[in-house]
């Protein structure tokens, strides 16, 4: 794509991708959740089983990363298929650190027998589309997912050509009458961070404070990402990493 699609003068919540596979996620667990309500397996040890028959996964890891679960969640999970005879376990050949799942012929039975739950709350959904449709929103989302699978999770990700490490500032415009200071590189942040440790960050601009006495004016930093209202109490103010106090 030549041209940037969103833009910040024109983004809208609703229209960013991001929400809406949040909402679907959302709306959907616990529909599918309801349509496994009377077996004695739930949504998600059928999703564990169709990962494994699908071949999506290989491997415990596998799974745990395939489910979003830490160790221990998948670890019970496995546990409860094994004892069933779904699955089974075993050490990989070369690496012993790693255990290999596969489904046995009843795992592979159970979970094509409850397909029709989860195939027919999408036919539902579908109803409204033509099939050409369907068709090309799994196509579209599909190359959606094999982007974001291709792109490496950077922890500093830097918009508007700022220098990786360097401490990120939320550019609001300054009302009239601000007093604006040049933005300056603070300390890079520490790794640890102590309840005492000040989060890092550039002054951009500080509002002007209101008449009386000392009152903190409003920095804009990573730790206080909302421009405040003028006059507003103290007490209803998100506290800023730093606060600087106007002179008289």
């Amino acid at each position: 794509m030549a041209k940037r699609y969103y833009r910040t003068e024109t983004f809208k919540a609703r229209r960013s991708i991001g929400y809406l596979i949040r909402r679907l996620n959302n709306l959907t667990i616990p529909h599918a959740q309801a349509r496994f309500a009377d077996q004695e397996l739930s949504f998600t040890h059928w999703i564990a089983l169709m990962s494994l028959r699908n071949g999506i996964t290989h491997s415990c890891s596998d799974l745990a990363r395939h489910l979003g679960h830490d160790t221990g969640a998948t670890t019970r999970l496995i546990d409860q298929l094994e004892s069933r005879g779904l699955v089974v376990r075993r050490r990989d050949v070369d690496d012993r650190r790693i255990v290999n799942l596969s489904l046995t012929a009843a795992g592979h039975a159970v979970a094509t027998a409850l397909m029709p739950r989860t195939m027919e709350f999408w036919n539902d959904m579908l109803e409204g589309f033509t099939a050409a449709e369907a068709t090309t929103l799994i196509d579209l989302l599909t190359r959606l997912l094999a982007r974001m699978e291709a792109e490496p999770i950077t922890a500093n990700a830097c918009p508007d050509g700022q220098a990786a490490g360097q401490a990120r500032v939320l550019r609001f415009p300054a009302p009239p009458g601000s007093v604006v200071i040049p933005a300056r590189t603070a300390p890079a942040r520490p790794s640890h961070r102590s309840a005492r440790t000040p989060l890092s960050f550039d002054i951009k601009s500080v509002w002007p404070a209101p008449a009386g006495p000392a009152h903190p004016a409003a920095v804009l930093s990573d730790a206080d990402p909302t421009p405040p209202s003028p006059g507003a109490p103290e007490s209803s103010r998100r506290p800023p990493a730093l606060r600087c106090w106007q002179s008289p």
